[in-house]
């Protein structure tokens, strides 16, 4: 009886909006192939639902070496700054110094790091199947020469093209089938992720973070470090057109904010990692953790990267149906002694980016 005379009793309860202190809030990831560019905004409570982008700060970048002024970011919209045509350059340590009436200034330093390569970049689509999840499983591969002796940290996304639009182009004596793509951009990040049975890697394994199933894959040099290693992940089954990866190399303070914002937004239940998220959708029974930051004054991060990014290459080979000879593009590809297909993603234009 008492059980049934609880679950009968429905409260509405009021909460008061929740007094925050004023304090800012600013990202910022900057690197070599991007205009400065930061992000300013303010902590808000739960329930506060007004508008928290900053659209009046001072936004300004220093050699941190010379003191010298660098740029004045000018506001864009949504909280965003950008430099005009100003750019990172790699090795340079920066500073970073925002204003705003009525908020604590607030201040960061970092370094651009050098940039890395992957070699040797290539994906099995049907590689083969696992019994855990009861699927198959496509696999990455690809290699690092660590050649810095300094700590290195990397973070990799996998990313496919997938279209059913085409147009058939003329082509010397035939067509070409030409893909057309409309928003059929399908990152890793846009699933469930890696889990934990799909990474059959040590380097990855020991960073402890497949237990958060993120969708990128974040790593150090520790146990590679002056030495070549090659790496090989799984996710789940791929079939596109074409693909895309990136190899990001982090500074410290960048890896420091990703595998803590891995852990954050997994406790959040997110099934996707964005850099920059909405916290508006927190879920008060996850366990709390606390994401790094490297600026005083506020909250968020400024920290840079260096990145890589290669594609799928596309070939032209000759068809013959009904008599009639045509050309078609396809991936680059081999067939390995097993029969399975291995495509190459070593190509530094993207190939649709017209």
């Amino acid at each position: 009886m008492l059980i049934f005379l609880f679950a009968s009793c429905i409260s509405t309860i009021e909460i008061d909006t929740v007094p925050v202190n004023k304090i800012l809030v600013v990202g910022s990831l900057i690197s070599p192939d991007t205009v400065f560019w930061c992000n300013v905004s303010k902590v808000y409570a739960v329930n506060d639902s007004s508008n928290h982008y900053i659209d009046n700060a001072t936004v300004k970048i220093f050699d941190n070496a010379s003191n010298a002024l660098v740029c004045e970011l000018n506001y864009d919209s949504a909280g965003i700054y950008r430099a005009a045509n100003i750019y990172p350059e790699e090795g340079k340590e920066y500073r970073l110094e925002v204003s705003s009436d009525g908020f604590p200034s607030v201040t960061g330093v970092t370094k651009v790091p050098p940039r890395q390569e992957a070699e040797s970049v290539s994906l099995i689509s049907e590689a083969g199947f696992e019994a855990l999840s009861n699927d198959d499983y496509s696999e990455l591969r690809w290699t690092i020469n660590d050649e810095v002796e300094t700590p290195n940290y990397y973070e990799v996304l996998f990313s496919s093209f997938s279209s059913s639009n085409a147009d058939w182009l003329m082509n010397r004596n035939g067509y070409v089938r030409e893909i057309i793509l409309n928003d059929s951009v399908y990152n890793i990040e846009d699933a469930n992720g890696f889990s934990s049975y799909t990474i059959v890697d040590a380097v990855l394994n020991a960073e402890n973070l497949m237990q958060y199933n993120p969708s990128t894959l974040v790593f150090s040099d520790n146990l590679f470090n002056m030495q070549q290693h090659s790496f090989v992940a799984r996710c789940g089954l791929l079939s596109a057109t074409s693909y895309a990866f990136q190899l990001f190399a982090l500074n410290a303070d960048l890896y420091k904010f990703r595998t803590t914002l891995m852990q954050h937004l997994y406790e959040r239940g997110a099934k996707g990692i964005s850099r920059f998220d909405d916290l508006a959708g927190l879920d008060f029974s996850s366990k709390a953790i606390d994401v790094f930051s490297n600026l005083t004054g506020g909250y968020g991060i400024f920290a840079a990267y260096n990145r890589q990014i290669l594609f799928t290459k596309l070939v032209t080979v000759k068809k013959v149906a009904g008599g009639n000879e045509y050309f078609m593009q396809v991936s680059d590809c081999d067939t390995l002694a097993d029969g399975r297909i291995l495509t190459f993603i070593d190509q530094t234009t993207n190939p649709y980016e017209n």
